[in-house]
């Protein structure tokens, strides 16, 4: 595990992925207890903080926005939070860590000759929080970049000659993918709740604040994705009606032109047996026919635009 900064006592441990040795090691340097390495083993289902007598275990989930295929994708983020330690691991690369490393680094040259009264900015907590606020920004981030790819549908679908079965397939997407933000994000409340409850037992401060900023932040994204969903909802019945509509008028054209065919049918059907009938033997009655079928065909489809059919 690489050790991304070292503040005062503090140390900050970061990787993206541990092996199973590596997590052994870690686990016998640290006295982990053997539910936080089965944990770290193995891919976590749900959001969870364990607490221990000298740590902290945080398991949560966050959406990840990948732009290529216009999908949000679920980065596992584990954290053991010891006084003076704090050791973080996610499923996935995540350019995130480095970003905040560096800025944490810029905050804290900044406040230097203040750090015997900002004392909470130098703790594992803060780092901690700075990472989850950080999760939560990327987060708003990628449903901006979602709310655009939405713009982007709604635009084509009141487009002229636009497969609206293709805009209805990527909403379906869309659909499927803000359903997961909302369930990976939803029960986060809870678990910030109980983390901002052992932080002060482990620290003795203060940091209502920072928990508050992150509970908000929750709520913003909550109420976006709200928003979103009902946008989606939206968009879909408005692409499946006009899916609709041209299917009904496909279906109209095919009714018209069989009904004409029907008659061109029965009229030649009748002149292609073998049996005497009349005028058969009428000069140029082969052209008469033709004429008369081309006069059914006109008055079936004047018929038709008087009935609105073709409208």
């Amino acid at each position: 595990m690489k050790k991304l900064l070292k503040v005062g006592t503090t140390e900050w441990f970061h990787t993206n992925e541990l092996s199973k040795n590596e997590i052994s090691e870690l686990a016998e340097q640290y006295n982990l207890h053997h539910i936080i390495v089965e944990d770290m083993e193995e891919a976590s289902t749900q959001d969870k903080i364990d607490v221990y007598d000298s740590c902290l275990f945080v398991v949560l989930h966050f959406r990840k926005f990948e732009r290529e295929n216009s999908m949000h994708i679920t980065n596992e983020f584990n954290c053991i939070l010891w006084k003076n330690y704090i050791a973080t691991i996610t499923k996935m690369k995540t350019s995130i860590i480095e970003r905040i490393k560096e800025e944490y680094t810029e905050e804290l040259q900044e406040d230097k000759e203040e750090w015997n009264d900002i004392k909470y900015k130098v703790s594992p907590y803060y780092i901690l929080y700075r990472i989850i606020d950080g999760m939560y920004d990327k987060t708003l981030s990628g449903l901006r970049f979602f709310t655009n790819d939405l713009r982007s549908i709604e635009q084509n679908i009141f487009r002229q000659n636009i497969n609206t079965t293709a805009s209805l397939e990527a909403l379906l997407k869309k659909r499927r993918s803000i359903v997961a933000v909302k369930h990976c994000i939803q029960p986060q409340s809870e678990i910030i709740t109980e983390l901002q409850k052992e932080t002060e037992k482990l620290y003795g401060w203060d940091l209502d604040v920072y928990f508050e900023d992150l509970l908000y932040k929750i709520d913003k994204i909550l109420a976006l994705v709200h928003s979103l969903q009902e946008e989606l909802d939206s968009l879909y019945d408005t692409a499946n009606t006009l899916t609709n509509i041209k299917i009904n008028k496909t279906m109209k054209i095919f009714t018209i032109f069989t009904a004409i065919i029907w008659v061109l049918t029965f009229v030649s059907g009748m002149y292609g047996m073998n049996v005497k009938l009349p005028w058969q033997d009428v000069e140029h009655m082969f052209y008469l026919i033709i004429v008369m079928m081309a006069i059914v065909i006109w008055s079936l489809l004047f018929y038709f635009h008087k009935k609105s059919w073709l409208a």
